[in-house]
């Protein structure tokens, strides 16, 4: 039997070699599980870290393994030394992913247009209206968004990233040219 082509894992056969292959193919199969892996996990030239999802924590300790605290809905790293005893670091609190409602510890807020439009006046800045998501659910953790004059409250001295995303309708053809503005203490 021939060896089966494959780059990456997913394409290793798992019924090859077959156990009538003659055993002079067996070095061709040996080349290719190395070569497969090398191309699927280029960057490891170390011992790897590993994500484990389970509901107790992994009985390996690599430093860097990440796991999934399936029994707490939490997602953790070991800081710890590799070989020594775990040090755990909990990346979230209460899984934002798997929920909108409030996350301890996280200064995030999200509000959207939802589903309406926004009229625009050409050459005139408008303030965005930002209102309840659609589906009647929020994330504001910190209770610093104003949803009456739609400005965010800095709750602490740091880095804050802001996402915007706006799409014209089609009755806008063809489409204009758009400038946004986020003000800063009321200078843009």
């Amino acid at each position: 039997m021939t060896v089966e082509n494959a780059s990456y894992i997913s394409g290793l056969v798992a019924a090859n070699p077959p156990g009538t292959d003659v055993i002079s193919e067996g070095d061709n199969h040996l080349r290719l599980i190395k070569n497969v892996l090398k191309t699927s996990l280029p960057d490891v030239d170390q011992e790897a870290a590993t994500i484990i999802t389970k509901a107790s924590a992994p009985t390996t300790q690599v430093r860097g393994t990440i796991w999934y605290d399936s029994g707490n809905d939490l997602l953790k790293i070991n800081t710890a030394t590799t070989g020594s005893t775990p040090s755990w670091a909990t990346v979230n609190d209460a899984a934002p992913w798997a929920s909108a409602t409030a996350v301890a510890g996280l200064n995030a807020f999200r509000y959207t247009l939802g589903d309406g439009t926004l009229a625009l006046a050409d050459a005139t800045l408008t303030t965005f209206p930002f209102a309840s998501l659609n589906g009647g659910y929020d994330v504001d953790s910190g209770a610093n968004f104003n949803t009456g004059t739609y400005t965010f409250t800095v709750p602490t001295t740091g880095k804050y990233y802001f996402h915007m995303c706006v799409r014209p309708i089609a009755a806008d053809s063809p489409y204009e040219n758009f400038d946004f503005y986020i003000y800063k203490n009321s200078a843009a």
